[in-house]
């Protein structure tokens, strides 16, 4: 794929991305996070991954339209045509006044490669004063037409792998609700069963952000995966096998942990009383499917006197551990296919940055 006409040409002239495009204001037409619904007349955009935060009533929608985001912490850039109110700070909300309006989205989309290191800062400030080239407008367009061409492309391979990792996650769920649905056996409040407990404030003290010989115990919150680790510290709370449930954000999101570890900011632990009524790697599985009607209050949160009075069927040990053996089997193959898919997303974003960065190079 070529970014420029067929014929060649003297590199076009660059200019400040800053001087090439006005920063329309969102003073007025922004509402905070907590004022955000799940419907409402106007969609809230910020400047997070997501395309749209949720919804709002309130009269105070941006009208003058299209325009184009850049989120000043997270450099994400959004193409928005749609009346929409600013749900966060650190958005900010561009019009260019000579180049067309997609040759200058790509332009931004190609620019967020070399300016955004990863760190949580603002960008903004770089970004203006990042040279672009600025071909006459036909040749915009022509570039444009390219770009889409390649991006479809691109876009197309990652809604493939995405619906494979989609399809890995639903399967295992399936093969979760059917075993548990169609369970036989006697159910137990888990604080008849289970040792719960809820972590503290961080050990700021005695910590640190990275693993060194005398901090070398995680330090666990709320959150998913890698999302979850907080630090290090050198003491541990949980020493044995036992099960993490979220308590905040992402509630009700279960790990089975067989390290050592430190719990905060309110991350429930459950570990079994008895191994031999309740084996831990059969909790884990059980809890993986459950949900919870948390009360919707400024800061939902599931507590530990709630969890106590979480049921769980209870049959023989061995039945729980036949359970966990086919539910493991499910889990590998799901795993590879999600193995599979991450690869695959990560060749879609390759080619995405790589139709970009043709599209640009002088």
């Amino acid at each position: 794929m070529s970014a420029t006409t067929t014929t060649p040409h003297t590199p076009w002239p660059t200019v400040k991305l800053g001087d090439v495009c006005e920063v329309v204001s969102v003073r007025g037409h922004q509402i905070k996070q907590n004022e955000i619904k799940p419907t409402g007349r106007y969609p809230v955009v910020s400047q997070s991954e997501r395309k749209i935060e949720g919804y709002s009533d309130e009269p105070i929608a941006i009208k003058d339209v299209p325009l184009i985001l850049f989120g000043d912490h997270t450099c994400c850039v959004k193409f928005i045509d749609f009346p929409f109110i600013v749900g966060a700070d650190g958005t900010k909300l561009l019009r260019p006044n000579m180049m067309e309006l997609n040759y200058f989205r790509y332009c931004l989309e190609n620019a967020r490669e070399s300016l955004c290191d990863g760190k949580y800062r603002r960008h903004f400030s770089d970004l203006i004063e990042m040279e672009i080239p600025l071909p006459p407008l036909e040749v915009q367009r022509e570039i444009v037409a390219k770009v889409e061409a390649g991006l479809k492309e691109a876009d197309a391979l990652a809604a493939h792998f995405k619906r494979l990792a989609t399809l890995a996650d639903e399967t295992f769920k399936a093969k979760l609700d059917e075993i548990f649905s169609t369970l036989n056996a006697p159910t137990v409040k888990l604080g008849d069963v289970c040792k719960i407990s809820a972590g503290g404030d961080a050990p700021k003290e005695r910590m640190s952000k990275v693993k060194t010989d005398i901090f070398s115990i995680p330090i666990i919150s709320n959150g998913v995966g890698n999302n979850a680790f907080y630090g290090y510290t050198d003491v541990a709370k949980i020493s044995c096998p036992a099960v993490t449930i979220a308590a905040r954000g992402t509630i009700g999101y279960a790990e089975y942990r067989d390290y050592a570890y430190f719990p905060i900011i309110r991350l429930l632990t459950a570990i079994p009383k008895d191994l031999s009524v309740l084996d831990t790697k059969y909790l884990y599985c059980y809890l993986q499917g459950k949900k919870y009607n948390v009360p919707i209050g400024a800061i939902p949160q599931l507590t530990a006197p709630e969890l106590k009075n979480v049921t769980i069927p209870l049959p023989p040990l061995e039945v729980q551990r036949e359970i966990v053996g086919k539910l493991a089997a499910v889990k590998a193959r799901c795993d590879r296919l999600k193995a599979e898919a991450e690869r695959g997303l990560k060749a879609a974003e390759a080619l995405r940055k790589a139709v970009l960065a043709e599209a640009f190079e002088q």
